[in-house]
């Protein structure tokens, strides 16, 4: 086995993120290294060398090795559908898909393999890897590995564009499965309670009232469902036109506050709670749950769901199989406010240094042809995952697809409707997984202790400001 490479500065981020101790700093960098050397040798051990005839190649075929972080039937999807085409119809190389876990599990394993014969050539990273990802140093920004210009930034739905998009303006990853939270309503429950499906709630107040009818008219005990997750909590903020982080969300400088203590902030954990306290919440009290919503809309017990356009197939099939009906609509927003737009999530694809120019260039061709119109549309109609590009966009809608296929209109619509700004870009932030789950503490403190909300957003804030300044100043000396 070749040595690990991967550098004080990546093994130090990624000592952060795998591990979240909650004193990293005084662990040592010499302890970080050597226990991130030792997880990388395990990475090493466990990775298996595919020959490229077992994957239908010739014997000097390039086998590029593609990380991804999706399951279940997207990954048989990535797997033996797209990887598999590539491979039959490119020369000279084939594509090794190897699901490495949960998408943080991606971002860890892939910053540990680096340096390794285990390293990866192109890896599926989620949005809010960004920030470890560009500190680790492991990757190659997009708009340097790609010297044949396959990847033009004006391509993109601005929306989806600006999120990805480095401090040249150019792409640092591919955009390739971007998604926004909309609300799925059960059109068939609405109307048993006297409601109209086609005038859906719009605002917090709107969604209360709809629930009391809801409860009123049918036998539903409650009536909304979402997984207790940090990403609608960080929505709503940029709903509302206002940052997560200080410095223009970390895109004009590096994040050195978290700001859980906004006014915006607030108005989203009190309705969190008030939700839950009158019983129109139905959730599972788990984290990030996000088969709560779908099993509960399935079975009958709510009539709106928040979740990420990626289930919309998921829902329509669900209600389809009891004879009901699926209507979608933008996600409701605080009252009194501007709709400001959504921040997508999903992820891209990042190449990873260290390999040949050959391989590089391989990487490169591979993740733009996954982005092409063809692929890309086929991927939407299965999975709900936007249409990034502008052409595949145009080309769905000529095909009809959207006249016929409403609902997976909308989530495509409200990020068109998107006013691009700071707030919806979405920040850029180091220990950004973690910083969710202090998120998620003053959402449980809120919803199970009835702690007062901006009690437990400013306990929270301490917190997560504390492990960023830890972070920022192991990354970087801040």
């Amino acid at each position: 086995m070749r040595s690990v490479g991967i550098g004080a500065l990546g093994a130090l981020a990624l000592a952060l993120t795998a591990c979240g101790a909650d004193d990293p700093a005084a662990d040592g960098a010499g302890d970080a290294i050597v226990a991130d050397e030792a997880q990388a040798e395990e990475i090493v051990d466990e990775t298996e060398d595919v020959d490229p005839e077992e994957l239908g190649g010739d014997e000097d075929d390039i086998v590029l090795t593609f990380w991804h972080g999706l399951g279940g039937d997207d990954e048989v999807f990535i797997e033996e559908e797209l990887a598999q085409r590539y491979s039959e119809q490119t020369d000279g190389v084939v594509v090794n898909a190897v699901n490495r876990g949960t998408y943080e599990e991606t971002l860890d394993a892939s910053i540990l393999a680096a340096g390794t014969d285990a390293a990866p050539h192109l890896v599926q990273l989620y949005e809010i890897g960004t920030g470890v990802a560009r500190d680790s140093g492991v990757f190659v920004p997009l708009h340097e590995a790609d010297e044949d210009g396959l990847f033009d930034v004006d391509d993109y739905i601005p929306a989806v564009a600006e999120y990805y998009t480095d401090e040249t303006g150019e792409l640092y990853s591919a955009p390739w499965n971007s998604s926004n939270p909309i609300l799925n309503v059960d059109a068939t429950r609405y109307e048993e309670a006297g409601l109209d499906p086609d005038d859906p709630p719009e605002t917090f107040s709107e969604v209360m009232d709809d629930c009391d009818v809801l409860m009123a008219e049918t036998e539903l005990e409650g009536c909304f469902g979402m997984p207790i997750h940090a990403w609608f909590f960080e929505q709503w903020v940029a709903q509302q036109g206002e940052l997560l982080v200080d410095n223009d969300n970390g895109r004009s400088g590096r994040a050195e506050e978290v700001l859980l203590d906004s006014d915006a902030a607030v108005t989203v954990m009190e309705w969190w709670q008030e939700m839950d306290a009158e019983g129109y919440w139905t959730n599972s009290g788990e984290r990030e749950d996000w088969d709560d919503p779908r099993t509960l809309m399935a079975e009958g017990e709510i009539a709106m769901a928040l979740d990420s356009t990626a289930g919309v197939a998921a829902y329509e099939d669900s209600l389809a199989e009891d004879g009901r009906e699926l209507t979608t609509a933008f996600m409701p927003i605080p009252d009194g406010v501007e709709r400001n737009g959504t921040i997508i999530g999903g992820a891209s694809n990042y190449v990873v240094d260290g390999h040949s120019d050959e391989e590089t260039e391989a990487a490169v061709a591979f993740a733009n042809w996954l982005s092409e119109t063809e692929q890309i549309a086929e991927w939407h109609r299965a999975t709900g995952y936007f249409p990034l590009r502008e052409d595949t966009r145009e080309q769905l809608e000529d095909e009809g697809w959207f006249d016929e296929q409403p609902n997976f209109a909308t989530a495509l619509q409200q990020l068109e409707e998107t006013q691009v700004s700071d707030a919806t870009r979405g920040a850029i932030v180091g220990q950004f997984p973690q910083i969710r789950s202090i998120v998620l503490d003053a959402a449980e403190a809120a919803l199970f202790e009835g702690q007062d909300p901006a009690e437990a957003l400013s306990a929270s804030k301490d917190e997560a400001d504390r492990v960023l300044s830890d972070y920022n100043e192991i990354v970087v000396g801040e």
